[in-house]
Formats: C-alpha cells, structure tokens, sequence
C-alpha cells in the first residue's frame, strides 16, 4: 500500500567563513617588516622567542600572502601589497574568507520535521496518476509557511574549519506540490522509504492511517489497495530534483561537549530571580530576555536593573509570547505603555521590544560578560513569574545555564529567527545576535572540550515529542517525566512507559496543573501506576524537564500537553537535550525531591 506524506521544500541561502584573525604577535611581526627589520636573525633579536615560534608566524604570514621572500635589490623579507595595508589597518588583520552557498530542507507537514534536500526521495501528484485515488494521503497538520535560522542551522553544510556567518530570509519552495511515498506492510508493521531520522515521529502515524483505509474498505466489502510503490519506478529508486544544491560539504553539528557544574542548573524562584537581576547588571553590551508572558507588575520587580543596563549603554531585548496569559487588545496596550514609558525613563535608551505577540513560549536569557557570552533556557517566565518569598526555595522550575560558545551561538541564532518573526525582519536587534552567533560559532572552532563531561543538543518545538517517545521507551534505569501542566494527550505519552522493566526501573511523574478536567489526573495516575510509577500534583510545579537513565532534557516544553494555554498548536518551544549521567543526576535529585518532599 502506498503512503504519502506531504513535504514542503525550502530554499535557504547563506553565507559560511573559514580563516582566523591573526595574533597579536603576527601582528607585531608585520609591523616589524615593514620598518625596516627584514632578516629572521633581527627578528629574534627583537621579540626573543624560540626560532621555532618565530619560523611558524612567518610560515602562516607567507601562506597569507602578506609575507614574500625578496628578489635583486630587496634582500629579506618584505611585505606584499596586502601585507603592508594589513600593517597598516587599525584593525587587527586577518585572512577569514566568506562564501554563499545554498541549499534546500525539507519540512514534512504532519509533524514538521525538516531534513537536507539531498536526504531525501519524494515525487509529485502526476507521478501518481494511475494510483492517486487508491493511495493513503496523510492530512497536513503542520500550516506555517514559515522556518527561521534557529530551525534550519544544524542542516546547514559547513567543512569542519566554516562556521555559518549569514542566513538570509528563507524561502519557501513548493507547498502541497511535493510528497514523500512509503510502503506499507501492515502484516509486518513494516514501513519502507521513510528516512531514518524520520521513523520515529512519522512510523505510527503511517501505519495507523494505513490501517483506518484498510479498515474503510473492508467495511464496505472492497479490499483493493494501492500496489507499493517500490516496485514502480526504474531501479525503486523514487524522482527528486535536487534544485539550487551548490554544497559538496556534510551537514552542520548537532551535539557540542562541554563542561557543566551543578551550579548551571536553577530550580528555585530564589535562584531565578538572583540570576535574572544579576545578568542585568554584569551585562557589557546585550542582553535578550524571551519569556512566554509578560506583565507590567512583574516589570516593575526588575525595573530598577533594567534601567541601570540602559544607563550603561547595554542593549535590553525584551521578546514576549503572550500577555498574562490572556488574549486580547487592553492586556497588550498595558504591556506596551509600560515599555514605553520604561524606554523614556531609561533614557539614553536602547530598549527594544516586540509590540505584538511573538506566540513564543521559549524561556530564554542571552548576554555578554567578561568571560563570554552566558545563555539559559528552561522554564521559568522572567518577564511574569511573579517573586513573592512564599515558594521561594521551592525546586518548582527548571533551567540550564551554559558558557559554551557553539551552544550559546546556536541559541543566539533561535533568538534571532524569534525576534525576526515577532517584528520587522530587518530589525537591528536580529541582526546583532546575528553577528553575535557568528562570532561565538567562529570561537567554537578553538575550544578544548577534553574536559567535557556532557553533550549538549538543541532540541526546537515538537521535536520534543519523537524524544519523549523515545527515552519512555527505551528507559531501562530511571524515568522523570516532569510537565507544568497536563492536557488529553497525556495519557498517550505516557502509555509507552508501560513495558516491561528491570525490577529496580524507578519511574516518576509530576505535574503542577491538571486542567479543568479532573478525569485527565485520574487517567494519567493509573497510567503511571500501572507501570509501577509514582504520579504527583505538586501545587505551582512550573518545571518542563525529562530524565531517562543517562540523559536529561531541560526546556520551556510541557511534554504532557500539546498546547497548554490553548494559544497556538505550532507554538515555537527551546529546550536543551543533554547525555551525561553527571547532569542527569543533578536534575533527578533536585525534582525527584518535588515526588517526596512537597505537598500535593
């Protein structure tokens, strides 16, 4: 039986760089030359080094270009033209070397997963003529015509020495033109053509579709069904045509090493609130505060900070989702007139944030410190959560703080895209985290992670869904499912944890908010007990993290509802994915304690 999964297809153009500034040493050597110290003898007769040292400066100066050997009458070294305008440049010289490339991703609709053009072999509807009507289409679930750099980033094709400098506004290609055609063995279970990075998010709604025609037909007593498709098409082989492809390279990184503390994981409004103010005032030129709320009242609690990193020249970057939860015009003019009259008495100010929802419900922190650039994403509303001191040193959310410059870089990017979306794309506040991702991607390149004891993935809105699946299956140890609210799809998320386990699986639910239907508690209880689990409602529980066996995953996701404040089903979400039984253990003791010690 034929399936086919509709596709769209997306154009993205980008600029990647290779190269490196020069040292302050490289530097100095060029300036050397060019008064006058032409002989390698003179040279470490200045600076003092090892001739070694000295020999590789001016092997990589040579190799640039800005360093030859003269010929008759110019005895020594001398400079190029583009070494003596090197010398001369008040800015430290370099070689980096930018490049376009382009490429194209595809997005399947049903869930919205993307993946390289190159990956992938889908068809269109005239390639069905004899069969269309006998094939099972599945409904598009997945409406945006939209992608950011956030989402696409990780498919871009880089060599191991670029990192991706620009991505332009991406286009779209095809919509309801392009799709994916699998087999389908329903005796077997079997799904052939779907790609592997596909399986696990789109294998059991294909074979559920597959199964609900077979079941159509024989109710009307017609058994006939599509014939498969492999056998179909010259050498099984699916059409594609690989447009606008000018990238020979292999596909950015997807996972970073890097080195966390228990002191990178925030838990406690306390904690929150401490670093909140805190990267406010040690910010030195940007800060970007995402939350999926935003209130005048909470405003109020950080205003004196904000005021004070304006005053110093900080660039403040507020991105809201939504206002106090609510819809409507006057919670928004609230919002606004607040900001407003916040920019003017910030003054000089370099305020800037959106005025209309961005229907984000990403928590995310980004700014610039004296030893690098800091980022956290979690859970926690740092533009609404409201700090009072009654919960305070509860462990009621949960967020990961990081230095790392690739996944920092990789968040300024979803930062980007986010700010680009919510106002003018052309807004001076995408572009400048823009330039801040390029360079931190570019940093990335140098940095010893022999040290690292996890890594870290960003893991962007219902791609949560395919992990949770994923670690409820496969856990064998330990599994925490932590969720801020509970909707009707909870039951289904958790059912795949009822499997058989070792004796000693310790299996655990806690959730914060039930919905207005008691029977989804009801249901999600006995669930979780029936897979020898222990469910809790913890009151005010906000946290959105996962935990299986040697991996952790902390984010602004509820894994146990697919929309939980009923304002868009295509909410954009940020969470990070980490493997490493260190991490893992820092978060399960610290929401494990929310199970036990905290009142229902």
């Amino acid at each position: 039986m034929i399936v086919l999964v509709p596709l769209s297809r997306f154009r993205v153009t980008y600029e990647v760089a290779a190269g490196r500034p020069f040292s302050e040493f490289e530097s100095l050597i060029l300036r050397a030359i060019q008064q006058g110290t032409t002989e390698v003898s003179a040279l470490l007769g200045i600076f003092e080094v090892h001739p070694r040292l000295l020999i590789e400066s001016l092997v990589t100066l040579t190799y640039a270009g800005w360093v030859s050997v003269g010929g008759p009458g110019h005895d020594g070294l001398v400079l190029t033209a583009s070494g003596t305008e090197a010398a001369a440049s008040d800015e430290p010289p370099s070689t980096i070397v930018v490049s376009s490339r382009r490429t194209s991703v595809v997005m399947e609709r049903v869930t919205g997963a993307l993946i390289p053009n190159q990956e992938i072999q889908f068809a269109s509807q005239k390639d069905f003529a004899d069969v269309w009507n006998s094939t099972v289409r599945l409904p598009t679930e997945v409406t945006a015509n939209h992608l950011d750099e956030g989402q696409v980033q990780h498919l871009l094709p880089r060599n191991q020495n670029e990192w991706v400098r620009w991505i332009e506004p991406i286009e779209m290609l095809t919509k309801d033109a392009n799709w994916l055609p699998v087999d389908v063995d329903l005796d077997s279970k079997s799904v052939f053509g779907l790609p592997q990075a596909w399986q696990q998010r789109l294998k059991p709604t294909v074979l559920k579709e597959a199964a609900s025609r077979v079941a159509g037909l024989s109710a009307t007593g017609n058994t006939k069904t599509s014939p498969g498709w492999r056998g179909r098409q010259r050498g099984g082989r699916a059409r594609s045509t690989n447009l606008d492809e000018t990238d020979t390279t292999s596909a950015g990184i997807y996972s970073w090493p890097t080195t966390l503390s228990n002191d990178d994981f925030l838990f406690t409004a306390a904690e929150h609130e401490r670093l909140a103010k805190l990267a406010l005032d040690e910010a030195e030129t940007s800060i970007l505060i995402a939350s999926a709320f935003a209130s005048p009242k909470k405003l109020d609690q950080l205003r004196d900070s904000i005021i004070g990193a304006l005053q110093r020249g900080v660039d403040v970057d507020l991105l809201w989702g939504y206002v106090d939860g609510r819809a409507g015009a006057e919670p928004t003019r609230d919002l606004l007139r607040w900001l407003r009259q916040l920019s003017y008495d910030g003054r000089p100010s370099s305020l800037r944030f959106n005025s209309r929802p961005s229907d984000s419900h990403a928590k995310l922190m980004l700014w610039d410190r004296s030893d690098g650039t800091a980022a956290c994403v979690g859970s926690y509303n740092w533009l609404s959560a409201m700090f009072d001191g009654a919960d305070a040193n509860l462990p009621l959310n949960a967020t990961i703080r990081t230095l790392e410059p690739a996944i920092v870089a990789s968040l300024a990017r979803c930062a980007a895209g986010l700010w680009s979306s919510a106002t003018d794309p052309l807004s001076t506040a995408g572009d400048r985290w823009r330039r801040i991702a390029s360079s931190l991607e570019q940093a990335s390149l140098h940095v010893d992670s022999s040290s690292a004891n996890a890594n870290v993935r960003l893991v962007l809105d219902r791609d949560h869904e395919p992990l949770l699946y994923d670690w409820t299956t496969k856990a064998q140890s330990r599994l925490l499912v932590a969720s801020h609210k509970l909707g009707p799809i909870s039951e289904a998320r958790l059912v795949n944890a009822n499997r058989a386990r070792p004796g000693s699986f310790d299996y655990k639910v806690v959730f914060g908010r039930a919905g207005r239907d008691e029977t989804w508690r009801e249901g999600v209880t006995k669930t979780v007990v029936a897979a020898n689990g222990v469910a809790r409602h913890v009151k005010g529980f906000h946290g959105k993290a996962l935990v299986s066996d040697r991996s952790a995953c902390v984010s602004s996701y509820n894994f146990l509802s697919a929309d939980p404040f009923g304002t868009d089903q295509d909410a954009r979400e940020i969470g990070l994915a980490i493997d490493g039984i260190i991490a893992a253990d820092w978060i399960w003791d610290r929401i494990a304690a929310a199970i036990t010690d905290l009142k229902v």
